[in-house]
């Protein structure tokens, strides 16, 4: 299956437009160290799956775990007021205050984060929303009709070419 992107998903392709992806956006992060004076390359980096299989990942969601096998989290801290594509944890989340099912979407995956305070999150379509603060009870998200959720981007590969063209903006704003 391919995302529009060139990059072939979990029904069986390789995974070659994603690593290409995630080498463009890893040296764009590097460009942003390199421009913004307080920016460390901790916090701005593409951290690379060492062992496959690892992790809990929704089995309604197989691109997520396609993702997870190629990459371990994305940090950009100093792009926007931060993105963050957090480490598949290691068992289910029980923690309340993990967004799990969102109030007439149905059940979600937390991804990561907006360094603002949202959440990012994979939904049953397999789109990425952004899911801004909100009431949060066990678990289940309640959107608020000030600021709703929105599409951040149609699919996990495609939240990577979003999240790589943010940090080339961000290295060639500071340029």
């Amino acid at each position: 299956m391919t995302d529009g992107g060139g990059v072939v998903g979990a029904d069986g392709g390789g995974t070659s437009g994603l690593d290409a992806v995630l080498d463009e956006l890893d040296g764009a992060l590097r460009r942003v160290v390199d421009q913004v004076p307080w920016a460390d390359r901790s916090g701005n980096v593409v951290v690379r799956s060492v062992r496959p299989g690892i992790g809990v990942a929704p089995s309604w969601a197989p691109e997520v775990r396609v993702f997870y096998d190629v990459c371990r989290s994305i940090s950009m801290a100093d792009v926007d007021a931060g993105w963050f594509v957090h480490e598949l944890r290691d068992g289910p989340d029980s923690n309340s205050f993990v967004p799990r099912a969102i109030d007439g979407v149905g059940e979600c995956f937390a991804l990561g984060s907006d360094g603002g305070g949202g959440w990012l999150v994979v939904v049953g379509d397999g789109r990425v929303l952004r899911l801004p603060p909100a009431t949060l009870i066990d678990g289940r998200y309640e959107p608020s009709a000030v600021t709703p959720p929105s599409e951040v981007a149609r699919s996990v590969f495609a939240l990577v070419e979003v999240l790589r063209d943010r940090a080339v903006g961000a290295g060639h704003a500071c340029g």
